[in-house]
């Protein structure tokens, strides 16, 4: 066995130590600067304090949380790059860069994007937030970003469904609830079908546009970040339920969208931890299993040695 093989091994080993049930988190973000620092917003889940005043907190606290909580791998795909290699540098084996877009990409964007995949910095184009710029999913103008992704064959993570409340009077007054529908994705997977969609939220509250899109088109996957711990909880299991109900559990990954809460994570695990209508097995395919399969991440085998158990995990701290 080779250096880097060995080294592979050992850091791995570090990641997976005294993980029961090993947790994936494809969908978190990273901040330098954000107006719900100062205004010292509360959990939206829970009513708790901001435990967080600045990005580097953030970051701290946000890689914190998931060794605390067993996750083995996450995604980071936030403000900037910049932001993201901070996140990452904090825990270089446990995360992952994203590549977060906010409107039409610019030339520049695509190249950045095909940069960093040529230098395995990218697992995944996300979060793609461009709803909130009152852009729809069939935008022709959006055309070379998914041309793009199916030419690397990267997962592309697209924010689909309903915004914050009130996101219109706070500072996003072109985005529009109805732009958010997931079926507007169609003619674009129909273009392009070896694209990997991941439709982040799982189209909340478009439950009909988003099983629809699950049956017809095998590329397709939803995380439900935020619905996972800032909505009612009951909102959230109804919503996982039916999915699971049409038999899509092996489509659905964990995802946190833990923003400037990095305590909304754990919270995110414990509602999945408390489905009832889960058997342990397909709460490991959301966790884990199902990452795997999508990006590939065979390195990750010795993270699944323990078995699926419906208690809590013993996880390293």
């Amino acid at each position: 066995m080779g250096p880097l093989m060995l080294a592979l091994v050992a850091s791995l080993a570090t990641t997976c130590a005294g993980v029961r049930e090993p947790i994936i988190d494809i969908h978190l973000h990273s901040y330098e600067k954000d107006p719900r620092f100062q205004a010292r917003i509360p959990n939206p889940g829970t009513g708790g304090p901001m435990i967080v005043s600045n990005g580097q907190e953030q970051a701290s606290a946000t890689v914190a949380a998931l060794r605390s909580a067993g996750i083995v791998r996450g995604i980071v795909g936030g403000q900037t790059t910049a932001t993201d290699d901070r996140m990452i540098a904090l825990d270089p084996d446990r995360l992952r860069g994203g590549y977060e877009i906010d409107a039409i990409p610019s030339p520049a964007d695509l190249a950045d994007i095909r940069a960093r995949h040529a230098a395995g910095k990218l697992a995944m184009i996300g979060e793609v937030e461009y709803q909130y710029e009152g852009i729809r999913h069939d935008d022709p103008r959006l055309e070379p970003l998914w041309a793009l992704a199916e030419e690397l064959q990267v997962p592309i993570a697209v924010h689909s469904g309903a915004g914050p409340a009130g996101i219109v009077y706070m500072g996003s007054p072109r985005h529009r609830e109805r732009f958010g529908d997931p079926s507007s994705f169609e003619e674009i997977l129909v273009r392009h079908p070896k694209m990997k969609l991941i439709i982040m939220h799982a189209g909340w509250p478009f439950l009909d546009s988003t099983i629809a899109l699950l049956h017809a088109y095998p590329q397709v996957y939803v995380d439900l970040g935020a619905i996972d711990w800032a909505e009612p909880a009951p909102e959230f299991h109804a919503y996982l339920k039916s999915l699971m109900t049409y038999g899509f559990g092996k489509r659905i990954l964990f995802g946190s969208d833990q923003m400037v809460w990095p305590d909304g994570t754990p919270q995110a695990i414990d509602r999945f931890r408390a489905a009832a209508y889960l058997s342990p097995e397909q709460r490991r395919d959301i966790f884990f299993n199902n990452a795997v399969r999508l990006f590939g991440w065979t390195d990750l085998t010795a993270c699944a040695s323990g078995a699926p158990g419906r208690g809590k995990a013993k996880h390293r701290r």
